[in-house]
């Protein structure tokens, strides 16, 4: 890790949005006319997006301990998602936390979130601790505002399996002619069995027997 005095101070607030098996090719910025995306749509058309990104790793987890280091995954021998990040592996959130920035997280698998709409809760809620003055009493001085920059992570779980999506987004499609994806004809021979295992849907009852 460089030193200390190395790194210089970070002033721009960082907000990043992780969500878990989405699909570009479903989402508007890149092509699909059908896709309802707004919030990515004006992202895409105000930042950067990029036509050629590709992941270290198809599986969730190695794939984030490669975004959070920067490092392929077999330096790590990380390699499933039973795989743990060593302690003294250094990540951004450590560089980060010494050029002065504060590190939060909204996640579901690591605060005991319910669901994605609690986990964008706590980011809001987070916002706007950064936004209003704190109070103080007569017993209590008002206490220092907080004026570090901040790196807050928010990672929904969807649109992961299993897919139970929400009347007010299922209506969204009513009457609309959505493609159905085509499938070779030898589907054992053309994809692993784990592939096979994640395209077919599955009741609730039989992902909890699984």
């Amino acid at each position: 890790m460089a030193p200390k005095e190395r790194i210089p101070a970070i002033k721009p607030n960082i907000l990043m949005i992780m969500s878990d098996r989405l699909v570009p090719m479903l989402t508007c910025p890149y092509g699909n006319r059908k896709a309802v995306t707004p919030n990515m749509g004006r992202l895409a058309a105000r930042g950067v997006l990029f036509e050629n990104a590709y992941t270290t790793c198809p599986v969730c987890v190695p794939a984030r301990y490669s975004l959070l280091t920067g490092r392929y995954l077999a330096g790590m021998k990380a390699y499933d998602n039973g795989s743990i990040l060593s302690a003294d592996e250094p990540t951004h959130n450590h560089y980060l936390n010494i050029a002065g920035c504060e590190n939060v997280g909204a996640r579901q698998w690591s605060m005991e979130i319910d669901d994605d709409e609690e986990a964008v809760v706590h980011a809001i809620k987070y916002l706007a601790t950064k936004k209003s003055r704190p109070a103080g009493t007569a017993q209590k001085p008002l206490p220092a505002p907080d004026t570090r920059p901040f790196f807050l992570q928010v990672s929904p779980n969807h649109p992961h399996e299993p897919f139970h999506v929400l009347e007010k987004y299922w209506n969204l499609f009513e009457g609309v002619e959505v493609d159905i994806p085509r499938y070779p004809d030898n589907m054992e021979g053309t994809y692993t069995s784990m592939d096979v295992d994640h395209m077919f849907w599955r009741t609730e009852e039989e992902w909890v027997a699984s």
